[in-house]
């Protein structure tokens, strides 16, 4: 689960390079395009739709509920202040997002359980304590 998030960081910090300094270079806003195609399509297989069905295999439906608003909570505010960001900031955003995705891939690994073979009843269990 966690190689296309790896390569996704990859791909930010290619972004970053691509646009530390606003530039008319083309090649450098190709190569930032193909990038961002290849980032929409490594996450359309990986965390895009893992995360919301490891969500509803391991929450309850009130918890359920819970994630998905503040998924699109946080969805509104990166969206909102991301492109006066990028103004400001130019390539230095895609080195922060790199970095917060780099994070997730730790975190993912070390305390996200795998509920594969597992009933809906077991995975639901997972994160119990004892």
């Amino acid at each position: 689960m966690l190689i296309f998030p790896f390569l996704m960081v990859i791909l930010h910090m290619v972004i970053a390079g691509c646009l530390w300094v606003p530039t008319t270079d083309t090649a450098a806003n190709y190569t930032s395009l193909a990038c961002i195609v290849l980032f929409v399509t490594f996450f359309e297989f990986s965390m895009g739709p893992v995360l919301w069905l490891y969500n509803a295999e391991i929450l309850n439906e009130k918890s359920n509920s819970v994630a998905a608003i503040m998924n699109w909570v946080f969805v509104l505010i990166i969206s909102y202040f991301t492109p006066g960001l990028l103004e400001s900031i130019h390539g230095k955003l895609f080195l922060i997002f790199g970095s917060i995705l780099a994070f997730h891939c730790v975190f993912a690994f070390i305390f996200m359980k795998e509920t594969k073979g597992l009933t809906n009843a077991e995975a639901k269990t997972l994160y119990i304590t004892k």
